[in-house]
């Protein structure tokens, strides 16, 4: 019930009457309702009661007593009671709220059935969760299952979808582009790595004079692509090169090539000259 200053006299002299008279102590516990409810209770009936004899009627009749019950308002402890016309009374209705700081449950807002308002109570103030500052809504905004809130979420799955195709095609591409440029990689090193320009002295043969001659006389073929005819193959005289002086003309797999030796007694193969190997075969 709120905590008014009429209440509260009521409340100290329902404590007192207890204490001195049936000894009994409530101490910190709060006087039940039911008192106050009974309170008003004989207050209303010795009203209709008082009214009943006021007009020479006997005390016995309760149907007088009960007429002048119903439809009436009268004064009571927490505020105005009143009764309709079926005997029933319109009940006022008081929203407690506890006190974060202090765990009290306290009273904030009064229903007067009579005047059918809300009254708030002065210096008190609902205390919502979250921290709002007024009442939550009815229904959440997307309603209790979300059914408001198809489209929307139907939106952001689709975006989801979207950007998880567009990162999963960036991811492919970048790991496509490091396989081709990994195997490029290992492709040019075992290239440089098999030396296919490398050239064993066995295989290089020495040709007579004649065709050596007769290529000096007058031939402007490429030393390095000029292809025997089987006219010429008989001039060949087939034998290596290998550990004799080195001539300046031989012939590779049919083509007359150019020989010229290299005045050092050991080649460095870097990674840089082997590419440039490579690139030139």
């Amino acid at each position: 019930m709120p905590q008014t200053a009429t209440i509260n006299s009521f409340l100290e002299s329902v404590q007192r009457i207890a204490r001195d008279e049936f000894n009994s102590n409530f101490g910190r516990e709060e006087v039940s309702s039911y008192v106050t409810a009974f309170h008003e209770a004989v207050h209303v009936y010795a009203l209709g009661l008082n009214d009943t004899l006021a007009e020479g009627h006997h005390y016995i009749d309760g149907t007088m007593i009960t007429k002048k019950i119903w439809n009436r308002t009268f004064s009571g402890i927490a505020g105005n009671v009143a009764v309709d016309s079926n005997g029933d009374r319109l009940v006022d209705y008081t929203l407690f709220d506890m006190n974060p700081e202090t765990g009290d449950f306290e009273a904030v807002m009064i229903f007067d059935s009579l005047a059918q308002k809300f009254f708030e109570v002065e210096g008190k103030k609902i205390h919502w969760a979250n921290d709002r500052d007024r009442p939550p809504p009815d229904t959440p905004p997307c309603g209790f299952d979300g059914e408001r809130c198809l489209a929307e979420n139907e939106l952001r799955s689709q975006l989801v979808l979207i950007i998880t195709a567009i990162i999963l095609s960036f991811l492919l591409l970048f790991l496509f582009v490091v396989f081709i440029l990994v195997y490029r990689h290992y492709r040019l090193e075992a290239e440089l790595a098999s030396m296919t320009w490398k050239i064993r002295c066995e295989d290089i043969i020495t040709t007579t004079s004649d065709l050596l001659s007769m290529h000096n006389l007058g031939s402007r073929m490429s030393l390095a692509k000029t292809s025997l005819s089987s006219d010429t193959m008989p001039l060949v005289i087939n034998r290596n090169i290998c550990g004799q002086t080195v001539p300046r003309n031989g012939i590779y797999r049919g083509v007359l090539v150019a020989l010229k030796p290299i005045e050092k007694q050991r080649i460095e193969l870097t990674r840089l000259l082997l590419i440039e190997l490579k690139n030139i075969f």
